[in-house]
């Protein structure tokens, strides 16, 4: 369903100094059900995982394609203090600092949960495995075509490099007011 509304792929970027820190393509998926597919998993793990995090808006979904050798090193979706919350402006840049926004209902809001869900078959792929990093722990997913992982923003995570084939995946943030 997501990839029957893609926008036109661009490059993937990463909000800082580094362009090398990734190598993908991005598409943003325009589909209503699929946001609230999405939207509905993230709230569900908010739940069972106990995290019970005050979220509020989702953003668009991005539909993201690593081809051999892409990959996204270490990072965080989000901080969630108060000087990350965004602020409105009128004309913005490509592309738009996570603090900053053009769109009214995200004033003041801050990423909270990430979902990456896996679009493609592990046959399809090897390697680009996402990676998460909590309590000086890595954890190493894969999964199935289908299978969701939600995180709190902040966490550090990456995608590793795909060593052969094309791993797609879609992604998803839900915002609200920053930690207390």
């Amino acid at each position: 369903m997501a990839h029957q509304h893609l926008q036109a792929t661009m490059p993937g970027i990463h909000l800082g100094e580094d362009a090398q820190k990734r190598s993908s393509e991005i598409a943003w998926c325009t589909d209503e059900r699929t946001l609230q597919i999405a939207t509905s998993l993230i709230y569900e793990a908010n739940r069972n995982a106990g995290w019970w995090l005050d979220i509020s808006y989702p953003e668009q979904v991005q539909v993201t394609q690593y081809f051999q050798g892409g990959h996204y090193d270490t990072h965080r979706d989000s901080q969630v203090d108060h000087h990350a919350k965004r602020r409105f402006v009128n004309n913005p840049e490509f592309p738009l600092p996570l603090d900053e926004t053009d769109q009214p209902q995200m004033v003041g809001l801050v990423r909270k949960l990430s979902l990456t869900l896996n679009l493609s078959h592990n046959h399809e792929y090897q390697g680009g495995e996402l990676q998460l990093e909590i309590d000086d722990q890595s954890h190493v997913i894969t999964g199935l075509a289908g299978s969701a992982t939600v995180f709190p923003s902040w966490t550090q995570h990456c995608v590793c490099p795909v060593t052969s084939g094309e791993r797609r995946s879609m992604v998803l943030w839900v915002s609200g007011p920053p930690i207390r």
